[in-house]
């Protein structure tokens, strides 16, 4: 009795798969202008993403306890120097707001956001100033050796305890 269920079972699935794949293929030709149908008959979603340059705002150390570094360092290649840098999205969400109200001359919020930024997330050194930018990045490129393009400095400041 419990062979015959399995073997409904095995027919029934088989069968949803080959209607599946028979009107996936009768909705239209297989190709590069055609909607896609998850998930399967269009896998080049990922590459046509990636190959876009994508702009983002991030902060840029470029003094270290009075000490000027060699080119402006992306705030997350010094996770060492700063204790509580980490991947989250927090701190890159206060970036934004930072950028933000530099952008709209808003001086008492950008003091309150940088504030918290610096209480919150560059703690460790001293003396320290840094920077506001604007980046350009290939996202397949910045996830495979970190490189992203610096375009505009919005706003530059200095953190003394």
């Amino acid at each position: 009795m419990k062979r015959k269920g399995y073997r409904d079972r095995t027919v029934i699935f088989a069968t949803m798969a080959l209607a599946y794949v028979f009107l996936a293929n009768s909705l239209g030709p297989l190709g590069k202008n055609r909607f896609e149908i998850f998930p399967f008959f269009n896998w080049n979603l990922f590459t046509n993403a990636t190959k876009e340059t994508r702009f983002d705002y991030a902060i840029y150390i470029e003094k270290l306890n009075g000490l000027s570094l060699p080119t402006p360092t992306l705030v997350y290649r010094l996770k060492g120097k700063f204790r509580a840098i980490g991947d989250g999205i927090n701190l890159r969400k206060a970036t934004l707001t930072l950028a933000f109200a530099t952008l709209e001359n808003d001086a008492e919020k950008a003091q309150k956001v940088r504030t918290m930024i610096e209480r919150t997330y560059l703690t460790g050194p001293e003396q320290f100033s840094y920077s506001v930018r604007l980046i350009t990045y290939k996202p397949l490129e910045r996830y495979r050796n970190g490189k992203v393009s610096p375009v505009e400095i919005l706003g530059q400041f200095e953190m003394r305890k």
